[in-house]
């Protein structure tokens, strides 16, 4: 059997929060040591979930992370339409 890094830290830096609801809460842990990573990924324009999509598809599956896509792709064209106004 392959060994597996916990979920926690296979979707570092993001960490989850369990709410009263039930329900979880996906926030970005911002650390001084991730700079140099921080960088690379804004110069290659590459948005922190599909950085992590392996660990998050591994946490949530396939559905959930297209989910996901299909709302990041909104909000981007959303901000679109704000930049042209």
């Amino acid at each position: 059997m392959k060994w597996k890094k916990p979920i926690s830290c296979h979707l570092y830096p993001i960490r989850i929060t369990k709410q009263k609801n039930g329900l979880e809460a996906l926030n970005y842990d911002k650390w001084s040591i991730c700079k140099a990573a921080c960088k690379l990924g804004d110069s290659l324009k590459v948005p922190v979930y599909k950085f992590l999509k392996d660990s998050l598809t591994r946490k949530y599956g396939k559905e959930w992370y297209k989910q996901l896509e299909v709302a990041a792709s909104r909000i981007d064209e959303i901000k679109a339409m704000g930049k042209s106004k």
